[in-house]
């Protein structure tokens, strides 16, 4: 792990610090990588690394398209896994630090734009869950899947006329980077979000 900076004095935009229940947030921008990594500790039944990572992707509406990877450091492999929940307990104030990074990408690409999917959208996360599933899902109704964007929906669906003040909002129905977008439409079952900062 690379040595970060404490983020302070960060006043995040509208809502995306929806609590003051955050953990303490270090990172680092990698320029090199059109990327930035940030990390904070979990506390709950254990402690636990957990790693946002923000990597550009391509270009959207002529603006630079950054992914939100967010997981557990493998202390093995030193790199972010998103394959496992890790139920610590915590899990809205982990949520609510996630969100409070997203301000801190915009803050170093101001005319940054972030993708959010769930790795639980994927068919392998579905062809994986299907070998040990005792629920006996039908593939297409897999009842652990899309849990993780359900959640950023939920949060966005509640708060979106306040969000919609600051922020433009796409949705997607495919996982994949270059998926066909639409203007988010509250209540809709999407696979992806992309968040774009109006600029003034």
């Amino acid at each position: 792990m690379r040595q970060g900076i404490l983020f302070v004095n960060h006043k995040p935009t509208i809502l995306m610090n929806h609590s003051q229940d955050v953990y303490d947030v270090r990172g680092e921008s990698i320029p090199e990588e059109k990327a930035l990594l940030c990390y904070f500790v979990s506390e709950g039944k254990k402690n636990i690394i957990k790693l946002v990572l923000y990597e550009y992707v391509r270009q959207f509406n002529g603006r630079p398209l950054f992914n939100l990877g967010f997981g557990d450091l493998d202390q093995k492999t030193g790199k972010l896994s998103d394959e496992k929940m890790s139920d610590n307990e915590d899990h809205y104030r982990v949520f609510n630090t996630v969100l409070a990074t997203i301000p801190r990408l915009l803050s170093e690409y101001r005319d940054g734009v972030v993708m959010v999917r769930g790795s639980d959208s994927t068919p392998q996360f579905m062809e994986d869950c299907k070998k040990v599933c005792v629920r006996k899902c039908v593939d297409h109704l897999c009842k652990k899947a899309h849990r993780r964007i359900r959640i950023y929906r939920n949060f966005l669906d509640k708060h979106y006329e306040l969000l919609n003040q600051e922020f433009a909002f796409h949705g997607t129905e495919g996982i994949e980077e270059d998926s066909p977008t639409e203007p988010y439409k509250k209540d809709k079952s999407y696979k992806g979000i992309i968040i774009e900062k109006r600029l003034n």
